[in-house]
């Protein structure tokens, strides 16, 4: 389920929109947390249905930094930088990010926090994320937003179906 705070519309402002995304994921949250931290599994999963991510990097540690590039052939690499701000595994990853879409300067800076919860094999993830900042051009990219986000879970959620299958030996 995704919801999209209070500043929607068209003519809304683009900065300081929120999205919440939960999700239940049969995995446990080991697992969920080895998909979000481990850069083999993270590239595999990380963007809407039709982009790839060919470079990432991943530190995962407080100041540690995040770089990877989202890539679509329709158009220019998305080169993405951030940094986590807070890593308590398996429980809460919280980063920073900005999105210079082949520019010099970034034109998009969000913040994103989440949650996982064990329930019992399964993990409850809970993704809130805010725009920080959108220049004005990126506007039919904020309202994408939701859908993307929601497309790059679905691969997550594939991708944790995988990781379980392989931890189960199947």
């Amino acid at each position: 389920d995704a919801v999209l705070g209070d500043l929607q519309g068209e003519k809304a402002p683009l900065d300081g929109r929120e999205l919440t995304i939960t999700r239940v994921l049969d995995a446990p949250r080991e697992l969920v947390w080895k998909a979000w931290t481990e850069v083999k599994y993270f590239a595999a999963w990380w963007g809407p249905y039709a982009f790839s991510t060919p470079e990432c990097e991943l530190d995962v540690r407080v100041g540690g930094k995040m770089r990877l590039v989202m890539a679509n052939p329709a158009m220019p690499p998305n080169e993405v930088v951030g940094e986590f701000v807070e890593v308590r595994a398996p429980e809460r990853l919280v980063f920073t990010s900005l999105g210079y879409f082949g520019q010099k300067e970034p034109k998009i800076e969000q913040y994103t926090e989440i949650d996982f919860h064990d329930e019992g094999g399964k993990t409850r993830m809970v993704l809130h994320t805010i725009m920080v900042h959108a220049t004005p051009d990126m506007g039919r990219a904020v309202s994408g937003w939701p859908v993307g986000w929601g497309q790059s879970l679905d691969k997550l959620d594939a991708m944790v179906a995988i990781l379980k299958m392989t931890v189960q030996g199947c």
